[in-house]
């Protein structure tokens, strides 16, 4: 069995840093029409325009799959199952449930805010209902994930039900998500959150391995494991 040192684990992160930068790097270039680098990287022309589009795309596809990567491992460390997600914990319902709500009344415009303290509000019911004593036990967490899973979805049928034709199709145009109109300045907000939410995942990186094995090993090797459950899911 090899073993994650600490120096392996910084090289493992260097190589996938860099593969990822490269991959945002080539990605604008390629798809249809592919652009020529020296053209749109020398004139103002049309592979310079493209560029353009294509590359805040590439950056957010990046960030989008960087924090559901790291929101995904939390969670399984935290439940202790590898199917564990933001779906199955409620907190993707609690998102789509906030922006159903204001493209309902008509706020569209707001609706990645209100996805956001959705997502949040969905969290803290969770771990409100899923905490026993001063513990966070893993079928509890995900009893009660899939409970407020379960009410959020109900929700936005209801209000799916009283939406006309123009609500519903920017409904589901939300759910299905997309990068089409993306720019630098909606990437932003994104960018400037996910390096904190990265960094206290690593803070926390060893106290969540020991609680990937059960509550009383982590215990056993010094980890405080109220704290590290707490901030994992906070």
């Amino acid at each position: 069995m090899i073993r994650l040192s600490r120096t392996r684990m910084v090289v493992g992160l260097a190589v996938c840093i860099v593969l990822c930068a490269v991959a945002i790097l080539v990605a604008p270039f390629v798809g249809k029409p592919w652009i020529d680098p020296w053209r749109a990287l020398g004139e103002d022309g049309v592979d310079a325009r493209i560029l353009a589009l294509r590359l805040p795309r590439a950056v957010a596809a990046a960030i989008a799959g960087a924090g559901l990567a790291t929101a995904g491992t939390t969670l399984q460390a935290l439940v202790r199952n590898p199917l564990a997600d933001p779906y199955t914990l409620g907190i993707a319902g609690g998102a789509s449930l906030g922006a159903v709500l204001t493209i309902q009344v008509g706020l569209a415009v707001i609706a990645p805010l209100a996805a956001f303290i959705g997502a949040a509000a969905a969290a803290a019911l969770v771990y409100r209902f899923a905490r026993v004593g001063r513990s966070l036990p893993p079928a509890t967490l995900l009893l009660a994930g899939v409970t407020v899973s379960l009410m959020c979805s109900a929700f936005i049928m209801v209000i799916q039900a009283f939406a006309d034709w123009t609500e519903s199709y920017k409904m589901a145009r939300w759910f299905m998500g997309g990068l089409d109109a993306t720019t630098f300045d909606k990437v932003l907000p994104s960018a400037c959150a996910m390096p904190l939410g990265l960094g206290l995942m690593f803070a926390v990186a060893r106290d969540l391995n020991a609680l990937s094995a059960n509550e009383d090993t982590a215990a056993s090797v010094g980890v405080s494991v109220l704290r590290a459950t707490s901030l994992a899911y906070g």
